[in-house]
């Protein structure tokens, strides 16, 4: 699926993000602005829900539809522990219920990482996993492996320093 940025699908395996398997984005921090990087492919397939899965925090309505993704197609999930985190996610992967399944997890076991990719080969279903850029050390099945950090010149811009 088109990322909705040409230079950056031009580098991807496929041309874009592969449906049915697990992507992992590995975050420097959580709220770098990850939702923006994948705002225009959500926007496409936006007529399906999408599933947000233990996000750090709520995401701001208003934010969401200033980048195009309409806040009354989210499902939010919230669990008490990992181990209901990662058998939602699987639920949704199974049903394919969602058009995507965007995770945030901490730590995660490869056993558990390989359910989920098999689960999400079973469909059609956008899987994206949030994780500590730190992950990038451990073994994983994902097909496509991104590590995001924020651009510093934005950060100073923002805070106003040249």
């Amino acid at each position: 699926m088109d990322t909705g940025y040409p230079a950056l699908s031009r580098e991807l395996p496929g041309g874009g993000w592969p449906r049915g398997a697990l992507v992992e984005l590995l975050l420097q921090q959580a709220g770098i602005g990850e939702l923006r990087l994948l705002a225009p492919a959500l926007a496409s397939i936006a007529l399906r829900p999408i599933a947000l899965l233990q996000p750090p925090q709520d995401p701001n309505a208003h934010g969401l539809s200033y980048i195009g993704l309409r806040p009354e197609r989210l499902l939010m999930i919230r669990t008490r522990n990992t181990a209901d985190a990662l058998w939602s996610a699987e639920q949704v992967l199974k049903t394919g219920s969602c058009a995507a399944l965007l995770m945030w997890q901490q730590h995660v076991r490869p056993e558990s990482l390989r359910r989920l990719h098999l689960a999400a080969k079973s469909g059609e279903t956008l899987l994206f996993m949030f994780r500590p850029l730190a992950s990038a050390l451990d073994a994983s099945p994902a097909e496509l492996r991104l590590g995001l950090r924020p651009d510093a010149a934005v950060n100073r811009t923002k805070h106003g320093t040249p």
